[in-house]
C-alpha cells in the first residue's frame, strides 16, 4: 500500500485536480474558487502520504517550530496582502512598460496544447527568476526565509517572504501575458502552481521515476533545499524541470545526475546569524537590516 501510494499518490491527485478544475470552469466557477478547490485537494493528498508514509520521521512538523510560523506566512501571503492578485497587477503592468504583448499566442490551437505550452513559457520566467534569487546577495537577502527550515513538509510550499513571493508569482505570468495568452492558460498555470507546491514540500515518501524528468517533485526538490551551496543551487524549477535540464542545473545524485557530499535530508540555511522560524517578524526584517552578514546564497 505505502510503495503503491509512492507512485500514484500524485498522480491520482493531479488527475483530480484537473476533474474538478474542468467540472468548475464548465459550470462557471470563478477562478479563485478554483484555485482554493485546488489547493484544498492537494493539501488533503499531502496530509494522506504524510501520514500514510512519512519520508523522514524526524521532519514530522512541530507547532513552534512550524505550523505556527509558516501559518503566519500562509495568511500574510494568501489571504492579507493577496500576493496572488498583485503579482498579476506587476506582471501587467511590466507588460505595459515593454509596450504591451506580441499577441501571438496561437488561440486556435486545442487548449490541451495551449496549457502545457503555457506552463513551459511560465516556467522560464520563474526559473530566471529562482536562479537569480540564489545567485543575486540582494534578492537572497529575501529568498532565504524558504530555506530557512530544517525539516520539509506540505506547508513549507508557502513559506515565503511577501517581496519574493511576489515577484517570483509576476516573473512565472510575464511572459504569458507578453505572448497574450488566454485567461484560461493563466488559470491553468496559477492552478498548477498552488497544486504542486504542496506537494514539492511534503514529507511524503515518492517514487515519480521518469517523471523526474518532468516535473520537479520532492525527490528533486528536497536536495535543492540542502546545505550544502554547490547541491542547492540546482533544480530551480517550481512546477516543471525542463528549463533545469535545458540550462545544466539538474540535480538527481540517485540517478548518477551530480553528486552531494550531505544526504538528502540535511537542509537549512547557512546563515548561522539568520533568526529562528519562531521569530517569523524577525525574518521578515531581516533583508531590510544595513549592513550584517547575509550568508550564502543556498
Amino acid at each position: 500500500m505505502q510503495l503503491t501510494w509512492a507512485r500514484l499518490g500524485y498522480p491520482l491527485c493531479l488527475v483530480t485536480v484537473i476533474a474538478i478544475t474542468s467540472w468548475c470552469l464548465a459550470v462557471g466557477v470563478g477562478p479563485l474558487v478554483i484555485i482554493a478547490l485546488a489547493a484544498l485537494t492537494s493539501v488533503s493528498f499531502a496530509l494522506i502520504g504524510e501520514w500514510l508514509k512519512p519520508f523522514r520521521d524526524h521532519w514530522r512538523a512541530t507547532l513552534k517550530d512550524d505550523y505556527a510560523p509558516d501559518s503566519f506566512f500562509f495568511v500574510l501571503n494568501n489571504l492579507l496582502l493577496q500576493s496572488s492578485l498583485l503579482q498579476l497587477a506587476i506582471a501587467a503592468f511590466a507588460v505595459s512598460l515593454a509596450g504591451g504583448g506580441f499577441e501571438i499566442w496561437p488561440h486556435h490551437w486545442p487548449i490541451w496544447i495551449q496549457v502545457p505550452l503555457g506552463l513551459i513559457l511560465a516556467e522560464f520566467g520563474s526559473y530566471w527568476w529562482h536562479r537569480a534569487a540564489h545567485e543575486l546577495p540582494l534578492l537572497w537577502r529575501f529568498h532565504q526565509l524558504h530555506h530557512s527550515p530544517a525539516r520539509l513538509y506540505w506547508l513549507n510550499a508557502t513559506r515565503f517572504h511577501y517581496i519574493d513571493v511576489t515577484m517570483q508569482q509576476a516573473a512565472s505570468t510575464i511572459p504569458l501575458l507578453l505572448f497574450g495568452a488566454g485567461e484560461v492558460v493563466v488559470l491553468w498555470s496559477t492552478l498548477f502552481a498552488a497544486f504542486h507546491g504542496y506537494w514539492q514540500h511534503g514529507n511524503t515518501e515518492q517514487k515519480l521515476g521518469w517523471l523526474n524528468y518532468i516535473v520537479s517533485g520532492a525527490e528533486l526538490h528536497r536536495w535543492h533545499h540542502n546545505f550544502e551551496a554547490e547541491v542547492s543551487n540546482h533544480n530551480y524549477g517550481s512546477n516543471f524541470i525542463f528549463w533545469d535540464l535545458v540550462f545544466g542545473t539538474f540535480l538527481w545524485p540517485e540517478r548518477g545526475h551530480g553528486s552531494a557530499k550531505l544526504p538528502i535530508d540535511q537542509i537549512g540555511n547557512d546563515n548561522p546569524d539568520y533568526p529562528e522560524n519562531r521569530a517569523p517578524l524577525k525574518q521578515l526584517w531581516y533583508p531590510f537590516q544595513p549592513g550584517g552578514k547575509h550568508g550564502e546564497t543556498t
